[in-house]
């Protein structure tokens, strides 16, 4: 793996940095949806799961199917994907680290 480049904003009294200016993971320049991404916490595997087949019944693109991401650490489960407009998303889950749902949805209700 190559060192990348980056920044994290860091504040010590919580556990999840809120910013990170990365450079795009294939190398190309920076544009809309390429370098950038959004990424939710989600509250549980279903809710990683729930998010990504909702995204896709909706116009989303698959980047990364729901599932256990290794070289994150062994409690991290998640998914990337992409919306109508391009964007890059991530919806993930922290089995060792209790989360809220920070959208508020009722995964039911979707």
């Amino acid at each position: 793996m190559v060192a990348q480049p980056r920044f994290a904003g860091v504040d010590p009294a919580i556990f999840y940095h809120d910013f990170y200016v990365y450079l795009p993971f294939d190398g190309r320049p920076s544009s809309h949806g390429n370098g950038s991404m959004v990424a939710f916490l989600a509250p549980s595997i279903g809710s990683v799961d729930t998010a990504y087949a909702q995204a896709m019944r909706r116009g989303g693109t698959d980047e990364g199917a729901p599932g256990w991401r290794e070289r994150y650490g062994p409690e991290y489960y998640g998914a990337y994907l992409r919306d109508p407009d391009g964007n890059k998303l991530h919806v993930v889950y922290r089995s060792s680290h209790a989360t809220v749902d920070l959208l508020g949805v009722d995964e039911r209700a979707l």
